[in-house]
């Protein structure tokens, strides 16, 4: 059976990093991407509101 210290240890190109100290930079390498994700889809979603707002508001009389 391999340790999981064993597969990090080899998946790290043999840098004998703390196992904690890899799981916390993994969590937070994931924590950054998915922040960028979600302002990428939230400014896509403010731009597609405004454009649909802007349809809107030419097809409706006011």
């Amino acid at each position: 059976m391999i340790s999981a210290q064993c597969v990090i240890y080899h998946r790290n190109n043999g840098d004998s990093k703390n196992v904690l100290d890899v799981l916390l930079q993994r969590m937070e390498r994931y924590a950054n991407n998915l922040e960028s994700m979600v302002e990428e889809k939230t400014q896509a979603f403010l731009d597609e509101k405004k454009r649909s707002e802007e349809l809107l508001y030419k097809v409706l009389p006011r």
